[in-house]
C-alpha cells in the first residue's frame, strides 16, 4: 500500500465525507476513486497546517518567533495549493480537449440539419402565414373605412379578422348613420353658437362703444390731473431751487463768515505775536541801555555809617541810598516808555534788597 492511501486510512469523518461527495460528478466509481488518490493528498498535506495556522495567535509587536512561524505555514500552503492547482490543470487537460472535439463534431452535424429543419418549419407553417396575410389586410380595409364615420377607440372592440362580411356592413351601416346624426346636431349646435357669438358680438359692440366713451373722459381727466401735478411738480421745482439757492447763499456767507473770522484772527494772532516781538526787543534793548548808563553814571558814593551804627541800621541806610539815586530822563520817540521801564528797574531793585535786608534783619524799626 502507497503512502498517500495509507494517509487517507488517516483522514477523519468530514474529509472523508468531502471526498465522497464530489461536487456535480455523477460519473463511474473508478473515476471517483481516482479523483481520492489525487486529491486526497492536498487533504493530508495541508490538514495539519491549516490546523496550526488557525490556532495560532500574534502576543504583541514584539512575538517575533509566532511571526516567523505564521510565514513559514503561509508558505507552505501556498506551495500545496500551486501544487494542487498544477495537479488540477493536467488532470483537466484531456477532458478539455476531448470536449472541444465532441462540440466541433456536433456542430458540424447541426450545421448539416438544422437549416432543413427551418426550411420544413416554414413550409408546414406557409398556410398559417397565408392567413395571417389575408386577416391582417382584411382588418385594415375595414379598420379604414370604420374610421371614416368613427375613432381608434370606438372600434378597438371589434374582432375585425373574424366578423363576417354581413355583420360588418351593418356595423358600417351603423356607424355612419350614427355618425351623419352627429354631423347634424353639430351643424345645428355651430349654427346656434354663430347665433349667439352674433348677439354677444352686437352686445360687445355696444359695451365697447361705452368703454370708449368711459375711456376717452378718463383719459380726459387723466391729462388734467397729469397737467395739474406738471404745474405742481413745476412749481415743486421753483421753489425748491429757490431754497437750494437761499441754502447755498447762507453757505456762502456763512463761509465768507467764517474766512473773515479766521482772518481777524489770524490778524489779531499776528498783531500779538508782533507786540510781544516788539515787547521782547524793547526789554532787552532797555535792559542794554540800563546796563550803558549804569557803566557810564559816576558811581555813588556809598551812605555814611556812624560810629557805632549797628549792621541793622547800616543796611537800611544803604536801602535809602538806593531810592535816592536819579535815574536820567530821556527824550525822543518811545522815551517815555523807556523812562518808566528804567524806574521800574530801579524800583524792582531796591524792593529785592529790602527784601532780602527784611528777611535777615527783619523789619525797620524793630
Amino acid at each position: 500500500m502507497k503512502d498517500d492511501e495509507k494517509a487517507l486510512l488517516e483522514l477523519d469523518q468530514t474529509e472523508i465525507a468531502i471526498l465522497e461527495e464530489i461536487p456535480g460528478y455523477e460519473g463511474p466509481p473508478e473515476t471517483i476513486n481516482e479523483l481520492k488518490l489525487n486529491f486526497g493528498q492536498y487533504i493530508v498535506k495541508s490538514k495539519d497546517l491549516v490546523k496550526e495556522g488557525k490556532a495560532l495567535k500574534i502576543n504583541g509587536v514584539e512575538d517575533v518567533a509566532n511571526m516567523e512561524l505564521a510565514r513559514t505555514i503561509r508558505l507552505s500552503l501556498r506551495g500545496i495549493r500551486t501544487e494542487l492547482e498544477a495537479t488540477r490543470k493536467e488532470l483537466k487537460k484531456d477532458i478539455v480537449r476531448k470536449g472541444k472535439a465532441i462540440d466541433g463534431m456536433a456542430n458540424i452535424i447541426k450545421a448539416i440539419i438544422e437549416p432543413v429543419e427551418e426550411k420544413l418549419k416554414a413550409d408546414e407553417e406557409f398556410i398559417e402565414k397565408e392567413k395571417q396575410r389575408i386577416e391582417g389586410e382584411l382588418i385594415e380595409r375595414r379598420k379604414t373605412e370604420l374610421l371614416k364615420y368613427s375613432s381608434p377607440e370606438d372600434i378597438a372592440f371589434f374582432s375585425l379578422g373574424t366578423l363576417p362580411e354581413e355583420n360588418f356592413q351593418t356595423l358600417l351601416e351603423n356607424m355612419k348613420l350614427a355618425f351623419q346624426k352627429k354631423e347634424e346636431v353639430k351643424i345645428q349646435l355651430e349654427k346656434e353658437k354663430i347665433k349667439k357669438e352674433q348677439e354677444e358680438l352686437l352686445k360687445n359692440q355696444k359695451l365697447e362703444e361705452e368703454n370708449k366713451r368711459i375711456k376717452k373722459e378718463a383719459e380726459a381727466k387723466r391729462k388734467a390731473i397729469e397737467k395739474e401735478k406738471k404745474e405742481a411738480e413745476k412749481k415743486r421745482k421753483a421753489a425748491e431751487k429757490k431754497v437750494k439757492e437761499a441754502e447755498a447763499e447762507t453757505a456762502r456767507i456763512k463761509k465768507k463768515m467764517e474766512a473773515d473770522r479766521k482772518k481777524a484772527e489770524d490778524e489779531k494772532k499776528a498783531i500779538i505775536k508782533k507786540a510781544e516781538e516788539e515787547k521782547a526787543k524793547a526789554k532787552k534793548e532797555t535792559a542794554k541801555a540800563v546796563e550803558k548808563i549804569m557803566e557810564s553814571a559816576p558811581a555813588p558814593g556809598p551812605p555814611t555809617v556812624k560810629k557805632g551804627s549797628k549792621q541793622k541800621d547800616v543796611a537800611y541806610a544803604y536801602i535809602n541810598f538806593l531810592k535816592k539815586i536819579t535815574i536820567p530822563k530821556f527824550t525822543g520817540p518811545g522815551s517815555a516808555k523807556l523812562n518808566k521801564s528804567l524806574e521800574g528797574y530801579k524800583n524792582l531793585h531796591v524792593n529785592s534788597i529790602t527784601n532780602e535786608f527784611v528777611d535777615f534783619f527783619g523789619p525797620k524799626g524793630k
